[in-house]
């Protein structure tokens, strides 16, 4: 069921959105789709370090930052998502809205390829904006808004992220 659930997020289908509402363990699915992206991430950079002579160590201390550079997109995202509905709407609305923003990480397992010679850093920015599709995508139909403001809704998270991981990665003098 997860892995129908991850594909069907991945090609944009929004109804897998709908249907979190009503599933006690979307939540713990959610989280583990974060985890197998982060995974991913962690060995796609790997094979990237390992093939051009990199510092592995570097990457790690970057890579380890990736759950809580995800925590703080999502509340971004929920914040910012709580406040484009009226308030009467909000209530139960934390732990669907997390599922669904975590389900939206499936495109991430695909991070694996970033350690591709030539292609792996196309390979990367390909996956994060399908992210970023699959996020607005979530945050809209789990809130029911305009796809405008769900956008609106997911950018500033991942600028955010951007900034943290441009500070860690810059931090390490590479």
């Amino acid at each position: 069921m997860l892995f129908l659930r991850m594909y069907r997020a991945t090609f944009l289908n929004g109804q897998v959105y709908e249907d979190l509402r009503q599933d006690p363990i979307a939540f713990v699915q959610g989280i583990t789709v974060v985890v197998l992206a982060t995974l991913a991430l962690l060995i796609g950079a790997f094979i990237h370090q390992a093939g051009t002579g990199g510092n592995v160590a570097e990457a790690l201390s970057a890579l380890m930052a990736m759950p809580a550079m995800w925590i703080v997109q999502a509340l971004s995202a929920y914040v910012l998502g709580s406040m484009a509905i009226p308030h009467e709407q909000r209530q139960g609305l934390a732990r669907p809205l997390i599922a669904a923003i975590g389900l939206s990480a499936a495109p991430g397992v695909l991070f694996l390829f970033v350690g591709v010679p030539v292609v792996g850093g196309f390979i990367g920015l390909l996956v994060t904006f399908w992210m970023v599709l699959t996020m607005v995508t979530a945050v809209q139909r789990t809130l029911n808004i305009p796809g405008f403001r769900a956008t609106l809704t997911v950018l500033p998270g991942f600028v955010l992220r951007f900034v943290i991981f441009g500070i860690l990665a810059g931090g390490g003098g590479s």
